[in-house]
């Protein structure tokens, strides 16, 4: 099984096993931080949510893009590149404190994480230090200073709905004791986002984007009948086989060829198991030579029954929008040549289950790949 769901299984694990014995704490769980918490809601928002494995590497990028950007930008002071800030003087490490917090607590909640509920944890784990620690509370940083234990950060939940969010961490003593905590980083019940200084408020808006900028582009074309029964005889023999638990789902930008939507030829055999699509941005493609036809114009342009969307349509005469320009460029798909005309039409799919309903639901790890 992927190491990351492993991980997510035994985080699970623990946090159910402490929320079903609590207040009879056993030995030994003294590195378990957020006993006076209610665990049962943290817990089964969990459980509801769909894995995503984000790179460690690109995680470290967006902190030193939001540690630059707060610092120069947003306390205007000069980036000393120490992540622990120990070169700013008392004075201004003050101000830098509080000005960085306080346009943090005005940054919205992400719109559009990839799932309702996600679990974002990293292909290795990512140690903080005990000043690191800092930003999520002194709790924290004592239990790390007091025990003299290391820390790993091992995720992210992100709920689409509630706008919740919670940060988990890995402890390790000495001794090799080991335990998990969380805190809360986005909570409307305590006011939005708790810890605006750890940077989480920008971090997890630029995660969240970054999955919506993997995009599935389809070519539309006209449905080719030659074979057709063969295929179908043929496909219908063959039944697809129900992968393991947490089975990998690569997340990548897709560009591929589709008949069009009125001649489209279905799925021969319906899927073995119900699995998750996550939230995101769909571009359809069609393009000609010459002069298009009034009744295929009129088609075109006729919003479709589920989404609204319609395609907009370019040529000689109609230049690209900007944003039908990046779209195109994004995706890397050249622009309409002299008299040639081009239609795009955009749609956003929210996340959603798929598969048939007498199905089994088989959950899965989506990879973010560097």
């Amino acid at each position: 099984m992927n190491k990351t769901a492993l991980r997510f299984l035994r985080l699970q694990s623990v946090f159910q096993e402490q929320r079903d014995t609590e207040p009879h704490r056993p030995e030994g769980t003294d590195l378990i931080i957020g006993l006076g918490e209610d665990l049962r809601p943290l817990v089964d928002l969990v459980a509801k949510s769909c894995l995503v494995e984000f790179p460690a590497s690109y995680y470290a990028q967006i902190h030193h893009e939001a540690d630059v950007y707060t610092t120069e930008v947003i306390a205007g002071m000069k980036w000393h590149g120490d992540p622990n800030l120990n070169l700013i003087p008392e004075g201004e490490h003050i101000q830098h404190v509080e000005m960085i917090e306080a346009a943090g607590r005005g940054i919205p909640f992400p719109d559009f994480p990839p799932f309702p509920h996600t679990m974002f944890m990293f292909d290795t784990l990512v140690e903080f230090t005990a000043d690191q620690c800092l930003f999520y509370g002194q709790a924290l940083a004592s239990a790390v200073k007091m025990h003299k234990a290391r820390a790993w950060l091992v995720g992210y939940y992100v709920g689409q709905y509630d706008k919740k969010a919670a940060v988990f961490f890995l402890l390790q003593r000495p001794d090799g004791v080991t335990g998990y905590t969380f805190s809360w980083v986005h909570n409307e019940d305590l006011g939005g986002w708790v810890e605006p200084y750890s940077l989480d408020c920008w971090k997890l808006n630029i995660m969240c984007e970054m999955l919506r900028e993997f995009r599935a582009t389809l070519y539309q074309r006209p449905l080719r009948t030659f074979g057709f029964k063969r295929a179908l005889k043929k496909a219908g023999h063959r039944l697809p086989k129900t992968p393991p638990h947490f089975y990998e789902v690569e997340i990548r930008n897709t560009v591929s060829v589709q008949t069009d939507s009125r001649t489209e030829m279905r799925r021969i055999t319906p899927a073995s198991h119900q699995y998750d699509v996550r939230n995101h941005e769909r571009v359809y493609v069609r393009r000609g030579r010459g002069p298009l036809d009034p009744s295929e114009r009129a088609i075109l342009t006729e919003p479709r029954a589920v989404s609204g969307e319609a395609y907009r349509l370019y040529d000689d005469q109609t230049p690209l929008t900007m944003a039908d320009h990046h779209r195109l460029r994004s995706r890397g798909i050249a622009p309409p040549e002299p008299g040639e005309w081009l239609a795009v039409m955009s749609v956003v799919i929210d996340a959603h289950r798929r598969g048939p309903k007498s199905a089994p639901y088989i959950p899965s790890v989506h990879i973010v790949r560097s």
